[in-house]
């Protein structure tokens, strides 16, 4: 439940959903997106004490193609082409370091006609009550309206992906004509040349440089 109170913090700090609603405000038409409590347990850095985390989740499967979406595939790196970056950067002595973006499905703000009605998730109207002293009938249903869309759109991973594109050719990354997830980045800087080579995975990057300082660099860009 704490662990759960501080997801809603959170949400309330980014701008995640309005403040709940009752069920006779909803329009005619609305359809309704079922929110989910999703616990996980993190590794501290003392061996035996692990922190328990709650997400809160848009369960967007009801979501129909060209109506809510138009594309959700995201190309993700092959296990063979995995295979080879590890070889090939192990034969070339770089450092090999996995790049988890924290916030890659946090910050895409939904146009009006795109947001979603969405459910109040257990001990949400108790947490609100004592956090915003907001009052609320226990008898009713109340909704609210999600203005921050990525998690709750079938496409997430389809924006992200052409974000990630654009970015890296910004950088100067060539895209693998093979697999479409593999990217890599000359640097003239040595000679004889080096390289920077980026394998996306969603939101994981598997990087591999000459230096560390080098993937730093990157992540600053990035």
């Amino acid at each position: 439940k704490a662990a759960a109170w501080i997801q809603f913090q959170k949400n309330k700090r980014v701008g995640v959903f309005t403040l709940p609603f009752p069920a006779s405000e909803l329009p005619p038409d609305a359809r309704i997106f079922r929110t989910l409590l999703v616990p996980e347990y993190k590794p501290t850095e003392i061996p035996t004490v692990w922190e328990c985390r709650v997400r809160e989740c848009v369960v967007g499967t009801q979501q129909k193609q060209y109506l809510d979406f138009e594309v959700s595939y995201a190309p993700t790196l092959d296990g063979m082409t995995f295979c080879i970056f590890i070889a090939w950067a192990s034969s070339k002595g770089y450092i090999i370091v996995i790049i988890d973006v924290k916030n890659a499905f946090q910050n895409t703000i939904a146009p009006p006609d795109k947001r979603l009605y969405v459910t109040t998730p257990p001990t949400y109207l108790e947490w609100l009550r004592q956090s915003e002293d907001f009052q609320y009938d226990r008898n009713q249903k109340y909704y609210r309206v999600m203005i921050n869309s990525s998690q709750g759109t079938q496409d997430a991973g389809t924006q992200w992906y052409l974000l990630v594109v654009n970015i890296f050719t910004d950088f100067g990354f060539m895209q693998s004509t093979v697999d479409k997830s593999l990217f890599i980045k000359t640097l003239v800087d040595f000679d004889p040349p080096e390289y920077l080579a980026v394998g996306v995975q969603t939101d994981d990057f598997c990087t591999a440089a000459p230096n560390s300082a080098i993937i730093h660099h990157f992540i600053k860009i990035f």
